[in-house]
Formats: C-alpha cells, structure tokens, sequence
C-alpha cells in the first residue's frame, strides 16, 4: 500500500493507491462507497483493506478471479498472522464482494 502526500493547498487527506489486481477497481469502490453514504474515513479504511488485500494477491500470484470465500478466509489468517487486529477478518472483506 502506498499513499500520497496530502497538498498543501487541496484541503483533502492523502489517497491510499491501490496496486496490484484490484487497481482497477479503486476510484469506483470509492465512488460506490461514497454513494452509500459512507464517511470519509470509513472510505478511507475500506480503501487502505483494498490495498492490502490486492497487494497480498499480488504476493501470492491470484488475480481478481481468485477471491473465493476460501481465499478470502486464506486472506483473513494471513493478515491475523502478521499481527492486523483491525479488519482481519471475512466480513471485513465482504464490502469488496459485493
């Protein structure tokens, strides 16, 4: 995951980049999120789970195509694993499956 800087003049926080298989879907999950009345920083953490979990994809070699409830389940331990309290878990990730 990585972030932008925030401007100094754009009043707006840093944007989480999204990399790796789910890249392509970013701006419209920020878009669908806002749209459902999400707040800010709500938009802002789902994002930061998004980055992470196509960066783990990414790691592991799967696309988009792989995100089954057991990769999903896979995805949660891993991150559960490596320390994440936070948004480590399947319903966590649910959002991102529609």
């Amino acid at each position: 995951m990585d972030t932008g800087p925030m401007g100094p003049r754009s009043g707006e926080p840093a944007r989480t980049v999204v990399t790796g298989p789910l890249a392509p879907y970013a701006r419209g999950w920020r878009a669908e999120l806002a749209a459902r009345g999400y707040a800010p920083h709500s938009i802002t953490a789902h994002a930061q789970l998004m980055a992470h979990v196509s960066g783990w994809l990414a790691a592991t070699g799967r696309g988009v195509d792989a995100m089954t409830d057991e990769v999903v389940r896979e995805y949660s331990l891993a991150r559960r694993a490596t320390g994440y309290q936070n948004r480590a878990t399947e319903r966590a990730v649910a959002p991102l499956l529609g």
